[in-house]
């Protein structure tokens, strides 16, 4: 089979760019006319039988049914039940609940008799709700067909009505206003043909449970969202996003990666085409799905059984030669570049894989520890593991001395600061500020941490949770988050200091800010984290990415390791090690000696000399050395002092760092 991959940058949810569209179509039928566009079956299907965004304007009591797969439902909010802009996953807003009596329902509908069928139900949620009481997320006719509810040993149950039993399956994970913050995606499912009853938090199997095959009841009573009745029982306190009730269809048996953008019922697609030349007669143009795990199903394209040439005039269109189908990315959108300096930790020109046990230790070029812990001990390095998406390295921080409660000032975490010119188009600090993505490998214990930006000046934070259930515990995980453009606070777009980003494993009490939200301040830790100092835990970091989402899609690009040559040259700007710098011949008297050496590339800033080795022969060099003086960014000059006759020669290998 002859592949060739083809890269789109147009996001999955907008229209294909006319240019983009002409291309595609070019390529497509070298020998047989005009191609239609083509569309891919979005998430929003025939099965989706309610789908709420919740989107709308703040406040609004206007509840949007977008389900393309049932007839149209009305759906009604009683009490304080409302959109709310102040929280969203997708889109800007999400339906917010109070917990007094709160509820979305809309009257029974023959599109909700699931009877032997398969049936999902999923959303994302956000519990502020106090531990110890009963919180539903949905449920129809209250205890008559099903429900999916918090529990008031606050872990949630899946419950379903086979034939009228009362069967229920509980969760592992506990939430609250303060047990694991933030959102979190729920899926509940239930196989018809074998009664296999699933729940699935944040894409992890909770637990699962075989019940009767018999037909779930046909409730007469109204679908309830936020409450168990439409009069709001045991109502939910939070948020919920992109509620889905799929009948006919199981969507997840085994773990899986939660969405990472709105549901929607078909779409351009932006992702991998290839030419498959072993389809007769012709070809068939055949695409990937944008993690690059499965084929894609599109309307056939009759193609020439030819190579095809990246000559289709747009820069829109990518020809890249992969090495074969493997279950990672292969490259990243075109136009949407990391803005992270060594983001793969391949270069580590101070301290190679060498561990370090203090505050300020650079494990890989631009990555640092930053640590104030005085009553526990850690070890932290670059080490060579390597990584789902296939890089060869990763950060590993390691407690060595535990500390089971923090003082207030106390954290632990792993950061890099950019300078402003790296991500100037962000627009942060004014009007227009646009939304980012950051997305990095992870592997931990079970707990809540955080991943944080804050300016440099120190008055701007804003926290995401990096929550990691028990079936996560120490296991590569993926985590993806979406952070708003910030329009206020300093953000220089120079070479200044400008943009930190922190992964956090523990934070005191004065580090702590709440999650999802600017705040004017500098602290780095979110409320209701854990304490990873707290045993002697082990935490890896890798794959680290921050991007621009211009679109406000939520969808991360591709990763892509970068090219190990052109990093280096990248990390140079701000650390260079291994200049050398010699001077050797005669001398007749003591006297001065000068010697230059080039820079690789100009550096930030006029570098500051941050060590030197020495080594020299014969007594005419002194065992010293003189003064180093930078005179520009390029250019070294270095002053020896000989101190006696003779034929020598004396050399230094000198580093230099302008870090932001």
């Amino acid at each position: 089979m002859s592949q060739h991959d083809f890269i789109i940058d147009d996001a999955p949810g907008l229209p294909l760019r006319e240019d983009l569209t002409a291309a595609v179509q070019a390529l497509a039928s070298l020998n047989s006319g005009l191609v239609a566009p083509f569309t891919v079956a979005g998430e929003n299907d025939s099965y989706t039988k309610v789908m709420l965004h919740f989107d709308g304007p703040d406040a609004s009591t206007a509840i949007t049914d977008n389900a393309v797969g049932g007839s149209p439902h009305t759906w009604t909010a009683v009490g304080n039940a409302q959109i709310d802009t102040a929280q969203s996953k997708f889109g800007g807003s999400s339906g917010y609940f109070d917990g007094t009596g709160d509820v979305v329902h809309t009257a029974d509908s023959p599109d909700f008799a699931i009877g032997t069928q398969d049936f999902t139900v999923d959303c994302w949620f956000n519990c502020t709700r106090p531990s110890g009481t009963h919180a539903m997320i949905c449920a129809q006719g209250g205890a008559n067909a099903f429900r999916l509810w918090r529990s008031t040993t606050n872990k949630f149950t899946a419950n379903v009505y086979p034939g009228g039993a009362d069967i229920q399956l509980g969760g592992t994970t506990s939430f609250s206003d303060i047990l694991n913050p933030g959102w979190h995606h729920i899926e509940m499912s239930r196989e018809g043909t074998t009664g296999l009853l699933r729940l699935f938090i944040d894409g992890v199997l909770e637990g699962s449970l075989t019940t009767s095959t018999a037909a779930i009841t046909d409730s007469t009573g109204a679908l309830c969202v936020g409450a168990e009745n439409n009069i709001g029982a045991n109502p939910w306190q939070g948020w919920i996003d992109e509620f889905r009730f799929s009948v006919g269809a199981v969507r997840h048996t085994a773990n899986f990666t939660p969405p990472e953008k709105a549901y929607d019922g078909g779409r351009p697609y932006a992702g991998m085409l290839w030419l498959d030349t072993s389809v007769p007669p012709n070809g068939q143009l055949r695409m990937r799905n944008q993690a690059n795990t499965a084929w894609i199903a599109i309307a056939g394209f009759p193609v020439k059984a030819t190579t095809v040439e990246a000559s289709a005039g747009t820069d829109d269109l990518k020809y890249v030669t992969p090495a074969g189908v493997a279950a990672n990315d292969l490259v990243a959108p075109m136009g949407n570049r990391n803005r992270l300096v060594n983001p793969a930790m391949q270069i580590s020109q101070q301290n190679g894989t060498t561990a370090g046990t203090i505050s300020g230790w650079y494990m890989a070029d631009q990555w640092a520890t930053v640590v104030s812990a005085p009553g526990a001990a850690f070890s932290a390095a670059r080490v060579a593991s390597v990584t789902p998406k296939g890089s060869e390295y990763r950060l590993r921080f390691t407690v060595t001395t535990a500390l089971a409660s923090l003082a207030t000032g106390d954290y632990a975490s792993i950061y890099q600061r950019l300078e402003g010119l790296r991500f100037g188009e962000f627009g942060w600090g004014a009007a227009g500020a646009r939304q980012v993505i950051v997305r990095f490998g992870f592997k931990g214990p079970a707990g809540t941490y955080c991943v944080t930006i804050r300016n440099a000046a120190y008055t701007r934070s804003y926290s995401r949770a990096i929550v990691i259930s028990a079936g996560q515990a120490n296991t590569d995980t993926t985590q993806t988050f979406t952070i708003p453009g910030e329009p206020s606070g300093s953000w220089p777009n120079t070479n200044a200091g400008s943009l930190e980003l922190f992964i956090v494993f523990a934070s005191g009490a004065s580090s702590l800010k709440a999650p999802d939200t600017w705040v004017a301040s500098g602290a780095i830790g979110m409320t209701g984290m854990s304490n990873g100092l707290a045993a002697l835990n082990v935490f890896e970091i890798f794959d680290v990415g921050l991007y621009l989402d211009a679109d406000a899609t939520g969808i991360a690009p591709f990763w892509e390791i970068p090219g190990e040559a052109e990093e280096l040259l990248v990390c140079q700007r701000y650390l260079v090690a291994g200049v050398t710098t010699h001077f050797h011949g005669a001398t007749t008297l003591s006297g001065n000696f000068y010697s230059m050496a080039y820079l690789p590339v100009d550096m930030r800033i006029a570098p500051t000399l941050l060590s030197s080795a020495n080594a020299g022969t014969a007594a005419c060099f002194a065992a010293t050395v003189g003064a180093v003086t930078v005179y520009n960014v390029r250019t070294v000059y270095e002053l020896r002092v000989a101190t006696a006759t003779g034929v020598g020669f004396f050399m230094s290998t000198l580093m230099f760092h302008a870090r932001p």
